[in-house]
Parts: structure tokens; C-alpha cells; sequence
């Protein structure tokens, strides 16, 4: 896919999507009966919600559109990012996706959420596992994952299902998973049929002086924020380590994706420190369980991995990079 990247080199590229807010962007369109006619715009990819939001201003009209609405009152809420809420209605339509060699792919209609006037936010939910169930989310399906559905002259029969993400890059359909670590999926514990339950994952702190982990559950490898959460229960925490609710500056946390005899994703940071592995801030929260584990990574993992989703193969993986964003550090317990 077409990466919005300016007039960005590739490096440039790959840390200025770390590092700004604005994170991974492909340029997308929604609504049109043709994709040679979209006008094509940055959308923020991002894993760690579900659903198609689009302003009402970007909607084409007449002959070039071919989208079904207003339907209900929608509302998508996002909680990791400072709680922004955004509000419109649900429609049917159709995501064109630009390639990198300027054509251009589709999905077939499927729900977006098309904001009222006034608000501009342009977003792709791709993650799995990601249903909220708040008021006025309808986002409660893969249905609704753009990336999932893409079609052609076969109908999309001929495509399967997934993507790989790197900081500078978007595939779809997946031809291989040959180079990636993989972590496999289960449908226990995931919030709806059809859906996959979060990948399994641990942190750890080397340098405590007790309860030093590693502490296992589910981890969500989530680009659309810079931030990472880690979700313990306060009495589990290193002595220490929270400073005002996050890692105390300087203490070394650990970042393990599947097991840790076996990890498929590993690496390591200091709190507050400026290697771009490093997250703007790593926040404690409360886990979604009692005495339960959940952390949620943002997307620094990218300054070291390439990251896939295989939903037929029931696997998520992590793709080493070479120097200079190789993953280093790694102490995996």
C-alpha cells in the first residue's frame, strides 16, 4: 500500500511514524463507485481499535459515490489517546486502498462510521480482538476490519486475509509468513465468535529489587498510540518503579511477545530514555481482571520488528530488522 511519507526518505520515514503522533498512514478513500475517481487522503492505520471513521466532507456525491446512509447514530471512543471521542452515523461503503505504484485496491461495502460536520478525524481500526461494547459502537466484528475484506474480479476468493505492518509499510493478503517469528492465536477468551483473543506476552523489570516478573497475559501490539501501558495490580509492582503513574526514569523494562523461552518478539528499554524503542511515556494501569496481566505495547516495537496478522493461520509475527533498527538489549528471563 501507498504509505504516506511526503517527501520523506524511507529512514526518515520509518522514525518520523514512531515518533509523531500521526503514526503509520496509507492513503485511502471511502465512498466511491470507482476507484480510478477517489480522491485519496491520509488515513492512520492503527491495531488497537476496530472500525472506519471518515468525516462527512469526504464522502464523494452524485455519480461517483456508492455508499448506502445515514444509518444509525454511531460514536467511537478512544480510550489511550487522551479520550477523544468522535460521533456521526453509521453508513455502507466501499474503502479504496492506493497501491505504491499509484493503483488501487477495494473492499467491498462494509459499516463506516462518517462523522457530522466539524470533525476531521480519518482512521482505519484494524485490530482483532478490538469490540468495545460502549454505547453507540456498533464496531462488533471482523465485518468491519477494511483489510479483512478486500475483493476483486474473483470476489476476494482468490485473497487471504491478513496484513504485515513495518514503520514505512503496508502489505496485504498474505503470501507468506517466511521470516517472522509467530505467535499463535486461540479463540478462548476472545470478546466475540469469529474473533481471536489478544496474543499472548509477558514484561519483566531485571534491574528490581523484587518482583522483577516476568508477569504473563495478553499483550496488544497497538500502532495507533506512542504510549505504552503496562496493566499490574499495585501490589505486584517493583518496589519503586511508579513515579506518578508511570516507570520510574531509568529503570529498565523488558518487552517479550509469546513466551519467554521462546519469545517472538523481544526488546528492552529505559524508562524516559531517547532510543527510539522507547515509548513517549510507560504507563502502570489497572489490568481489566483482578491479580491479571495485560499490557499494551504502542508502536515503538516497530523501531525493531515488522509486525503480521494471519487470521486464517490463526497467528500474529514479528519480522527482525536488520542494523540500524535491529532489536538489541533483548533480556528475555
Amino acid at each position: 500500500m501507498a504509505v504516506d511519507c511526503g517527501s520523506e526518505t524511507p529512514e526518515q520515514c520509518q522514525t518520523d511514524n514512531i515518533t509523531s503522533s500521526h503514526g503509520v498512514q496509507v492513503m485511502a478513500a471511502v465512498g466511491y463507485a470507482n476507484a480510478k475517481q477517489a480522491s485519496f487522503t491520509p488515513y492512520t492505520v492503527d491495531t488497537g481499535s476496530l472500525g472506519v471513521v471518515v468525516p462527512i466532507a469526504d464522502l464523494p456525491t452524485g455519480k461517483k459515490a456508492n455508499w448506502i446512509g445515514p444509518g444509525p447514530p454511531g460514536e467511537k471512543a478512544y480510550t489511550s489517546n487522551g479520550g477523544s471521542t468522535f460521533t456521526g452515523n453509521y453508513y455502507l461503503a466501499p474503502v479504496d486502498l492506493q497501491r505504491s505504484n499509484g493503483g488501487a485496491v477495494e473492499t467491498s461495502r462494509i459499516m463506516v462510521l462518517v462523522l457530522s460536520a466539524g470533525q476531521s478525524l480519518r482512521y482505519l481500526g484494524i485490530g482483532f480482538n478490538r469490540e468495545n461494547f460502549t454505547y453507540e459502537d456498533l464496531f462488533q466484528t471482523p465485518a468491519d476490519n477494511a483489510f479483512l475484506h478486500l475483493t476483486d474480479s474473483s470476489n476476494g476468493a482468490d485473497i487471504s486475509p491478513g496484513y504485515q505492518i513495518g514503520a514505512a509499510s503496508v502489505s496485504l493478503g498474505i503470501t507468506s509468513s517466511t521470516g517472522y517469528n509467530l505467535i499463535p492465536l486461540t479463540t478462548a477468551g476472545a470478546q466475540v465468535p469469529g474473533e481471536y483473543d489478544d496474543a499472548a506476552g509477558c514484561f519483566n523489570f531485571p534491574g528490581a529489587p523484587d518482583n522483577p516478573g516476568p508477569f504473563c497475559g495478553n499483550m496488544l501490539f497497538d500502532i495507533g498510540i506512542g504510549d505504552m501501558y503496562l496493566g499490574l495490580d499495585d501490589f505486584q509492582r517493583p518496589t519503586g518503579y511508579n513515579t506518578g503513574g508511570i516507570v520510574t526514569l531509568g529503570d529498565t523494562v523488558n518487552i517479550i511477545g509469546g513466551s519467554p523461552s521462546s519469545p517472538a518478539l523481544c526488546y528492552s528499554f529505559s524508562s524516559g530514555g531517547s532510543t527510539l524503542i522507547t515509548p513517549y511515556a510507560a504507563n502502570w494501569t489497572q489490568p481489566p481482571t483482578p491479580c491479571g496481566v495485560f499490557f499494551n505495547t504502542g508502536r515503538v516495537g516497530l523501531a525493531a520488528y515488522n509486525y503480521m496478522y494471519d487470521p486464517t493461520c490463526a497467528d500474529v509475527g514479528f519480522q527482525p530488522l536488520s542494523e540500524p533498527l535491529a532489536p538489541t538489549n533483548c533480556q528475555a528471563p
